[in-house]
């Protein structure tokens, strides 16, 4: 599949991901021969990049998903059974570094989800602009899902803003910040008919100038962490994230040399209801294939 980030190089655009233990943007083969110097690990770069003003035109940042043995560090993705406050310790540490760094008057942060969490919504969903002309089983992807959080921040938005679509345009949605991509880094082509016609978010960067600085730092929550919870989150059972991060994990090749090649076997290899997800494992041996993978993946690269 093609992607924004190949997009951007088209467009002579700057991009890096950001990722703590397995970047499941690893995955998407497209990218492959485009990861070298644009995987970046979060802890040993996105604060000092931050700080310094050094971030690209478009960052991509990816949380924790496993319990980290060597640093004693828990999950900070929010997926169940996760503690949720040391996703608000992730979110807080992004903003410090980007709000007190020397790229703060021209930055826009956007916080959002993949998935609602299970959380109930009293609106219907509305229609959708199908993206393709595919009908996966018989499914035209023509309406929305339920809603997701989504926060803005940045010196050129006022304080308080509660953000809407344009009327008669459809929702924002998650394709927005594809949209919004290019309408500031552009032109390049849409991905899909949906994200062609996604409102952008631009409209809502509407000061005059960047004025609203916004705290210069938020509360960074700091659960404690006991050794007994490191050890019992690594051997509890690896949940349904874990197994399919490593199911993915294994797929990936020994650099980018021979990525076509890789690709083509893959192709031959995978049946048709997708790549199986890993069965049986807890979620240190489901990390443990993650780094195998990784590792495979970035020294066949010359990275590390």
């Amino acid at each position: 599949m093609e992607t924004i980030f190949n997009r951007l190089t088209q467009a002579q655009r700057s991009w890096r991901i950001y990722h703590h233990d397995f970047p499941q943007s690893a995955t998407l083969t497209r990218l492959w021969s485009e990861l070298p110097g644009r995987l970046l690990s979060f802890e040993d770069h996105f604060m000092t990049d931050a700080m310094a003003g050094r971030l690209p035109n478009y960052s991509f940042i990816e949380p924790r998903y496993f319990a980290d043995r060597l640093f004693n560090r828990l999950p900070n993705d929010q997926h169940p059974p996760h503690d949720v406050a040391l996703s608000e310790r992730l979110i807080a540490r992004c903003y410090d570094a980007i709000r007190n760094g020397a790229g703060w008057k021209k930055t826009l942060f956007i916080i959002t989800y993949d998935e609602h969490g299970g959380n109930w919504d009293h609106v219907v969903p509305p229609p959708a602009i199908s993206p393709d002309d595919l009908r996966h089983d018989g499914f035209a992807f023509d309406r929305y899902g339920v809603r997701v959080p989504a926060v803005l921040v940045s010196p050129w938005i006022p304080a308080g803003t509660i953000a809407r679509a344009p009327q008669g345009r459809p929702p924002f949605d998650h394709t927005s910040i594809l949209s919004t991509l290019r309408t500031l880094f552009g032109p390049f082509a849409p991905l899909t008919k949906r994200d062609e016609a996604a409102p952008d978010l631009v409209d809502i960067l509407s000061l005059p100038e960047p004025s609203n600085d916004g705290p210069r730092s938020l509360p960074l929550p700091a659960p404690n962490a006991s050794g007994s919870q490191f050890q019992a989150a690594g051997q509890a059972p690896a949940t349904n994230v874990h197994n399919a991060m490593a199911a993915m994990a294994d797929r990936l090749p020994s650099g980018t040399a021979a990525v076509v090649e890789h690709v083509a076997a893959l192709n031959e290899s995978v049946p048709p209801g997708g790549i199986p997800k890993a069965q049986g494992l807890s979620a240190n041996q489901a990390l443990d294939k993650v780094k195998a993978g990784l590792d495979k993946f970035l020294n066949g690269a010359g990275l590390s």
